[in-house]
């Protein structure tokens, strides 16, 4: 279980969680590094929140000349992993910037936040011996479109910036709100659209994007809970303000054979929204049939769409697969949100 709380202090959620199976534009000084008051200490997993707001300087995070793809070795690098220590993040991260970056001075970029599934949780690395900077490779080997990059299978033409951060794991301080520090983050060092903020996640990651969703549906554009966790359920008392994810357009994505995190959690919730709440845009769930917990993957590369290579199908009552998830999330934005 955690708690999290609402940016007004008046305002409590309690939700319960299943366990997972678990150079850009200079501004300001470069203090890409660890702000005053940093410390990386022996349990660098459990690094306190800086306060973003307390410097008037902007955080600067070094690219390689004018371009935002870094270069090893003279071979571009669609991936940059950031480490606990290395930037004035709280949370290591990694970190895409799509080609045309650094094109137009100032111009902002949707953000999508990706967060990984309990087995890349930077408490599991770290306890067992692992530096940040060795763990930090765990969220790329988790799957979605950390992987996805690294593979050179992302559209070069996408406009997302896709930031992944470490998270520790879900019964760790306050998540939802160390997660949305980091996206202050993730605002104050990049050139970000903040009315198109997109969180997305799988299984543990499923869990707690649907939960920041939740409790900071003011900010968050649209997500994308992938075998989600979260056990809301019609048969126990409706949290309070949960039906503020009514003002979130939501696609939720499972397996119908999930032997983790069951699919009955997905269409709980999505039943839960439907029945309760009265949302500005009808959410979507996918089940897809004979599948298992590991649909992640095939999500965000498009190949479980219809008529994708892995010729997956749908359960009929519920919403198909049909078009493609970035042209759904484009199609959201926090100025275009009708109230």
């Amino acid at each position: 279980m955690f708690i999290a709380r609402k940016r007004s202090p008046s305002v409590l959620l309690v939700l319960g969680l299943g366990a997972a199976a678990m150079t850009a534009c200079e501004r300001g000084a470069d203090t890409s590094g660890p702000p005053d008051g940093f410390e990386p200490i022996e349990i660098w997993w459990e690094t306190s929140i800086p306060d973003f707001s307390a410097s008037p300087d902007r955080p600067v995070i070094t690219l390689n000349g004018n371009n935002a793809i870094s270069l090893v070795d003279g071979t571009p690098n669609k991936l940059t992993q950031r480490w606990v220590g290395s930037t004035a993040s709280h949370l290591g991260y990694v970190e895409h910037l799509p080609a045309s970056y650094t094109d137009i001075p100032g111009q902002a970029f949707p953000l999508l936040i990706w967060n990984h599934g309990g087995n890349a949780n930077a408490s599991t690395f770290g306890e067992a011996g692992f530096t940040a900077v060795q763990a930090i490779g765990g969220v790329i080997g988790n799957g979605g479109p950390s992987l996805i990059i690294n593979g050179d299978n992302w559209t070069p033409s996408d406009p997302f910036i896709v930031l992944s951060p470490q998270t520790v794991n879900l019964n760790f301080g306050d998540p939802v709100e160390r997660l949305d520090a980091f996206i202050d983050y993730a605002e104050t060092v990049y050139n970000i659209d903040p009315d198109r903020i997109y969180v997305s996640g799988w299984s543990a990651g499923a869990a707690l994007s649907l939960a920041h969703a939740v409790l900071h549906s003011d900010r968050v554009a649209a997500v994308v809970p992938i075998s989600n966790g979260l056990p809301l359920t019609e048969t126990i008392v409706l949290p309070d303000g949960y039906c503020d994810i009514e003002n979130v357009p939501v696609w939720q994505f499972h397996g119908e054979l999930d032997g983790v995190l069951s699919v009955q959690a997905s269409i709980d919730n999505h039943d839960l929204i439907i029945n309760n709440c009265t949302s500005l845009v009808t959410p979507r769930l996918t089940i897809y049939l004979d599948e298992d917990h590991d649909v992640h993957h095939g999500t965000w590369n498009l190949t479980m769409m219809e008529g994708g290579n892995l010729g997956v199908s749908s359960d009929p009552m519920y919403d198909r697969y049909d078009q493609s998830l970035f042209d759904w999330l484009q199609s959201h934005s926090l100025q275009n949100r009708v109230q």
